[in-house]
């Protein structure tokens, strides 16, 4: 995180979790319009980008194991 010198803070986030919040925020919107279909189509969006972030996250935290695995083994 960063100070600017108004004191302001500025927040660097990165692009998938930007998207994620995006289609969560325009998911309530459309809600709150009462346009139901729309909402889902969002939320939908919006769990598709949740599950892509947890599947890299996972991936990033298995790179940093390592297995041991007999020659002509299965791990």
């Amino acid at each position: 995180m960063d100070s600017t010198s108004e004191g302001t803070k500025v927040v660097e986030i990165e692009p998938p979790y930007i998207e994620a919040a995006l289609m969560y925020a325009a998911s309530l919107i459309k809600a709150d319009d009462g346009e139901m279909g729309e909402s889902n189509a969002f939320l939908a969006r919006y769990e598709a980008q949740i599950d892509k972030v947890m599947t890299a996250l996972a991936r990033k935290d298995r790179s940093r194991q390592t297995k041991i695995v007999p020659k002509g083994g299965y791990a």
